[in-house]
């Protein structure tokens, strides 16, 4: 079993929010580099890496821009 399936959403959404950053950061695009790709603020980016509440848009948005579709 899956170590996040004992985790309650809001600590999912940290979890996730924290590895999209970890792979931003691997690929050295910076929160204003990503965040004009997807038209959004960089509050909107910080807010997700973060694990505040954003759009199921914005994170699917982010998840292709990374390339983390697969």
């Amino acid at each position: 079993m899956s170590f996040i399936a004992l985790m309650r959403p809001n600590e999912v959404m940290v979890e996730l929010g924290s590895r999209l950053q970890q792979h931003r950061l691997k690929q050295n695009i910076s929160q204003a580099d990503l965040a004009r790709r997807l038209g959004v603020s960089i509050p909107t980016i910080s807010n997700l890496e973060n694990g505040k509440n954003t759009s199921l848009e914005t994170f699917i948005g982010v998840v292709f821009a990374l390339g983390l579709q697969n």
